[in-house]
């Protein structure tokens, strides 16, 4: 089939087949490999190991107290990468590694709130 036809059948343009076609070939001769979603980490702050090492004196409060303070770690982790962060990904971070069903909000729950206002008045 030629381009043409190949475009109008898989519903792209031809200057986008075209590279479909180019990048298919060169992995199949080896010269480029497939990249995996998980390597594509683009804007990471972080490698996986060093978020790892991070994670890892909250994550045993965490499990000792059974709450993970998002305000507490969001703060650290801006300390750490050096510049702001949004809450959304703090989140993902936690959900990347396992621990997002730690995670509570002060303010999701009374209980936890009071929880929060006590070990913040501990430093």
């Amino acid at each position: 089939m030629s381009l043409e036809q190949t475009a109008t059948i898989i519903g792209l343009s031809k200057s986008r087949t075209g590279k479909l076609r180019t990048r298919f070939q060169r992995i199949e001769t080896g010269q480029e490999q497939v990249k995996t979603k998980k390597g594509l980490r683009n804007h990471a702050r972080m490698s996986l190991d060093e978020e790892v090492q991070f994670l890892a004196p909250f994550i045993s409060q965490a499990q000792n107290t059974g709450v993970l303070p998002i305000p507490q770690l969001k703060a650290e982790l801006e300390r750490a990468v050096g510049r702001s962060v949004s809450t959304s990904t703090v989140y993902q971070l936690l959900r990347r590694h396992g621990w997002s069903k730690l995670a509570q909000h002060p303010r999701t729950d009374a209980t936890v709130m009071q929880a929060w206002e006590r070990l913040g008045r501990k430093k």
